[in-house]
């Protein structure tokens, strides 16, 4: 099989090599104005933190270290803000990302479009259906068991179609990049830009239904996540970006663009 070397400038941050996030902020959100949204997301693009802009945190950090140790005091946190964003399905449809349900049987029956569908739709049509239509029925999978604000309004409004993550070692520094992509995304255009002052649009691209912050526990030690669990076990190893080698009974090594999910 013949594989496309992945660029690191095309891959946000937190799906490989990781963002520094002692802080982070999750903003939820529903797509209002469909045009105006796309028009602004494509101007978000370089404002999305990349796996290259990682790995340069990375050294950063490293770096840092490294002074600290030859100076025999504490390294200073670098604050290294990070903005990724994703959507569900339901977003994903809004942007024309694939077909809708109810047009698919159509576009099947089509001989000219079918070949495409085929191609570009992923298999099983269970995609489009969301991660909720989509659930186990165990304990917290149970859609009836989960918190209201997760629940679609309705049949016709979704309550969530993406998610905007923002992070940073710095509390300052996270809230004025939350700042920032609020304004992007809510300011009235043609308006001076400041984000203590903006004027929110009468018709903003979209709505926040949600916003949800963490940061890291006192007391837990390096390699565990905010629950306090072992992190990154099922991370595999990426040939030739991973300054490391499987060990033990870890998955062998992954060549870059065979796969990378979020």
């Amino acid at each position: 099989m013949s594989l496309t070397p992945a660029l690191k400038a095309n891959i946000q941050g937190d799906v490989w090599p990781g963002l520094p996030k002692r802080f982070q902020t999750f903003l939820f959100f529903r797509i209002r104005n469909k045009v105006d949204f796309k028009s602004r997301l494509k101007t978000f693009i370089p404002k999305i933190t990349t796996a290259q802009d990682a790995c340069a945190m990375g050294e950063i950090i490293k770096k840092a270290r490294r002074e600290a140790e030859l100076s025999k005091k504490s390294a200073k946190l670098q604050a290294l803000p990070g903005v990724n964003i994703s959507f569900t399905s339901t977003g994903l449809e809004a942007l024309g990302a694939f077909i809708n349900i109810p047009d698919q049987e159509f576009v099947k029956r089509d001989r000219k479009l079918s070949p495409i569908f085929r191609k570009k739709q992923l298999r099983g049509g269970l995609f489009e259906k969301g991660m909720y239509a989509d659930l186990v029925g165990e304990g917290w999978d149970n859609p009836q068991e989960l918190r209201k604000e997760y629940h679609p309004t309705s049949d016709d409004e979704r309550s969530i179609d993406g998610v905007v993550m923002v992070t940073s070692s710095l509390k300052s520094d996270l809230d004025a990049k939350i700042s920032e992509v609020k304004q992007h995304f809510l300011a009235e255009a043609g308006k001076p830009l400041n984000p203590d002052t903006y004027v929110i649009s009468k018709d903003p691209s979209i709505e926040l239904t949600l916003v949800r912050e963490g940061k890291v526990r006192p007391g837990v030690h390096k390699g565990k996540e905010h629950f306090g669990f072992q992190d990154g076990i099922s991370q595999p190893i990426i040939e030739g970006w991973d300054d490391r080698l499987p060990t033990g009974k870890e998955p062998k090594a992954t060549k870059p663009g065979y796969g990378l999910l979020s």
